[in-house]
Order: structure tokens, then C-alpha cells, then sequence
């Protein structure tokens, strides 16, 4: 159900305009105020995003605090030094293989 509507009087720059009036020709649109509002609530769709995921992320930042609090604190160093192990491993596990030897042989004849 739409509800009650105001009217506004909105002032764009002529790029705006164009995006406008192409939105509008290209037959997604029947008018300005159609591709104004869905502007509008694109708008408010990525602001509920980003509060939720400051909220997550503050959520995290909490935790977080809470561990170090309570001493379960992992050095800074030892982590780096894993993560780089890990990565160099997945390197080479997606690293192409050389054909093999008995491969290569057969090729040869």
C-alpha cells in the first residue's frame, strides 16, 4: 500500500538530469518521481546496512575488549607469523603443478 504522498521540488545538476531522464527512456521508469524514490530507498537500504554493520563490528570490538580483560590475549607476532604460514601454504597447494616425469616421456614418443 503506497501512503500519503508530499510533493518536493528538487534541484539536480544536468548530469542527474540526464541519468534522469535515461532511467526514464529506457523504460524502467514512468516518471522523474519514480526514479527519485527508488533512489530514496536504495539510500535508506544502504544505510540500514552500514548501522548494521557498525553494530557488528562494535559487537566484535566489545568481544574483543572483554577477552583482553579477562588476559586471553594471543601475541600479535605469533599470529602474523601463522597467518603467513597458512598463506604461503595456499599458495603452493594452487601453485600449477610441472608435468611429471612419465608424462613428459610420453609426450617425447
Amino acid at each position: 500500500m503506497v501512503g500519503a504522498s508530499t510533493s518536493l521540488n528538487v534541484s539536480v545538476t544536468r548530469q542527474m538530469g540526464a541519468y534522469v531522464k535515461a532511467k526514464i527512456a529506457t523504460g524502467g521508469y514512468q516518471s522523474a518521481s519514480e526514479v527519485i524514490r527508488d533512489a530514496i530507498l536504495a539510500l535508506q537500504h544502504q544505510e540500514k546496512t552500514h548501522a548494521l554493520t557498525l553494530q557488528a563490528v562494535r559487537a566484535k570490538l566489545a568481544s574483543g575488549l572483554a577477552q583482553a580483560d579477562r588476559g586471553e590475549l594471543k601475541d600479535g607476532d605469533t599470529i602474523f607469523n601463522n597467518l603467513e604460514r597458512g598463506l604461503d601454504q595456499l599458495a603452493r597447494d594452487q601453485a600449477p603443478q610441472p608435468p611429471s616425469r612419465r608424462s613428459r616421456k610420453n609426450r617425447s614418443a
